[in-house]
Order: C-alpha cells, then structure tokens, then sequence
C-alpha cells in the first residue's frame, strides 16, 4: 500500500524504546479490481484467519525483522511488546501464516 501511495506510516517509540507505527490511508486513496489483482492471495491467506491477534503478531514481528534483527532478537521484542498475546500456540501459528505469505519466520 506504501508503495502505490495510498498509506502514510510514522513510526514511534515506546516508553521502553520499542518501535511501534501509525497507518493511516491517504485522502482519496482508491484501488481498483486491477491494482488489487498482484495482492490477492496474500488477501485471501490473511482473510482465512479468524483469530486477529495471529495478525497482529505476524505484522509485528515481520517489521522486527525488517529491522535486521534474526529470528530470536525478533522474538524476544515481540514477546516484551506483546506480552500475554504471545501464547505459543499463537506464535506458532503466526510464523506460520508468515511462511505462507513467503515472508521470514525463522
């Protein structure tokens, strides 16, 4: 969404130094049927899960390791920045999602 102009992101700090972003849509951002096509698989895998937190922290770590760290640094913020959410069976389904997005889960 960033790179076709339709979303403005701020990142932030936490008290604690961890990085946390604002998303916001772009006044008049709009795709039509076309621009949507190269993304929807990913949309689909992402709409099949019912439990949003899995999304949450898959997006979470996903932006960890957009930040170079590996695989274990990106679960240990994860894990401060999200606490009681990080049950494992929710982390082991989010690297999961993560893997079948074809994204870094490990």
């Amino acid at each position: 969404m960033e790179s076709l102009d339709l979303v403005e992101e701020e990142e932030r700090q936490t008290a604690d130094g961890l990085p946390y972003f604002i998303i916001k849509a772009k006044k008049g951002a709009a795709l039509d049927e076309d621009d949507i096509k190269p993304f929807q698989k990913y949309i689909d895998i992402m709409s099949k899960i019912k439990d949003q937190v899995i999304l949450e922290l898959a997006a979470t770590y996903d932006s960890f390791r957009e930040r170079n760290y590996d695989h274990e640094k990106s679960l240990d913020l994860l894990n401060r920045k999200k606490g009681s959410k990080c049950t494992p069976e929710r982390i082991e389904k989010s690297m999961e999602l993560l893997m079948e997005l074809g994204l870094p889960a490990k």
